[in-house]
């Protein structure tokens, strides 16, 4: 695996979906209306202890809904949404849906997502934030609201997420932290924090979160990982831990996450896997497991992960989409699949993975 990583079709520090989800409504037919039969005096029955638990239900676990598709364009913003700095996309409000966050000049604004649509925009700091060298966004606290993340020369700094704004920044590292390949921010441990990860040529190393601060990095690789085409981290396994993905030419590698480094490359597609607009790792189908998703001239693939392999592609949509500022993939919608979010000059428009 050789080259550089690079994260296709999004902007420099996205993360990284915005409109109407698509509602099926079912008939209900009546049902004929009987003359009431005259019913015997009811009989008090007492059951033993015992007895109630045989007749207790079994509870059976709800079945998964497979996603498929994408659904038609919704737009989801009654006008164009810009950035001045920085968009991104993150649950920063904690209730299962990803918001439309604004880093701009006078300061980082919050559009909430109803599952619906997004809100008109709330400023969430008094001042502007800047990113000397990166921007980005996760649970770093592991209360389940999305933080700011900004790194500095200096070091790197988190201003938390309390649902309703961003508290003042907090210092996380005592040092800066630099990246000779690529800077990642993903839960590469498991524990529900995500975790500061350093892509040189030597090696990955990781800065796990402590939920105050990035510890001191730890080597997960002994020896550098380089991508022809590009890197990717996101759980493809289920396992509560996100993997290292590398796509190359002659096919898509991952190395799992065991919690406390990455295995070894495997092989997850028998060839080169190309995108022609762009380039996407995230779980469209709600199963839990990260998949490969191809934004082509003349639509959208996926390729499913089955927890050891991506699966053959599978056609999402009939047609081209094209995003005139950025593309993204996160779940808006809040049903647990990503869907796909365009930003066009317009306004915001979401493609809910049905």
């Amino acid at each position: 695996m050789r080259t550089r990583c690079t994260t296709p079709l999004k902007t420099r520090f996205t993360t990284a979906f915005l409109f109407v989800t698509l509602i099926a409504a079912t008939a209900c037919s009546g049902s004929p209306t009987l003359e009431p039969a005259v019913q015997a005096e009811p009989t008090a029955v007492v059951l033993t202890e015992s007895e109630v638990q045989e007749a207790a239900p079994k509870s059976e676990s709800m079945p998964e809904i497979a996603r498929s598709a994408f659904s038609a364009p919704q737009i989801w913003t009654d006008q164009g949404v810009f950035c001045e700095q920085g968009c991104y996309l993150a649950d920063v409000t904690g209730d299962g849906a990803a918001d439309f966050i604004v880093q701009d000049e006078d300061g980082i604004y919050v559009l909430r997502s109803s599952g619906a649509g997004f809100s008109v925009f709330e400023k969430w700091t008094e001042q502007g934030v800047f990113c000397q060298q990166g921007c980005s966004m996760g649970d770093a606290t592991g209360d389940g609201l999305a933080d700011f993340i900004v790194q500095d020369n200096d070091g790197i700094y988190v201003l938390a997420s309390n649902g309703d704004g961003f508290d003042p920044f907090q210092k996380w590292t005592a040092q800066s932290v630099t990246c000779e390949q690529g800077c990642f921010s993903a839960d590469t441990t498991g524990d529900g924090r995500v975790d500061f990860i350093a892509q040189d040529e030597d090696g990955i190393f990781v800065l796990p979160s402590s939920g105050q601060s990035f510890d001191a990095f730890i080597k997960w690789t002994e020896q550098g990982v380089f991508c022809e085409q590009g890197c990717y981290l996101a759980d493809v396994n289920g396992d509560g831990s996100a993997d290292f993905v590398a796509q190359d030419n002659d096919g898509i590698y991952v190395l799992t996450s065991n919690g406390n480094g990455f295995d070894s490359p495997a092989k997850w597609t028998e060839q080169g896997v190309f995108c022609q607009q762009g380039c996407f790792v995230a779980d469209v189908s709600g199963d839990g497991l990260a998949d490969f998703i191809v934004q082509d001239e003349d639509g959208i693939y996926v390729l499913s992960s089955n927890g050891s392999a991506f699966n053959p592609h599978v056609k999402w949509t009939t047609q081209g989409i094209f995003c005139q500022q950025s593309c993204y993939l996160t779940d808006v919608s809040g049903d647990g699949a990503a869907d796909f979010v365009v930003q066009d000059n317009d306004g915001i428009y979401v493609l809910v993975a049905q």
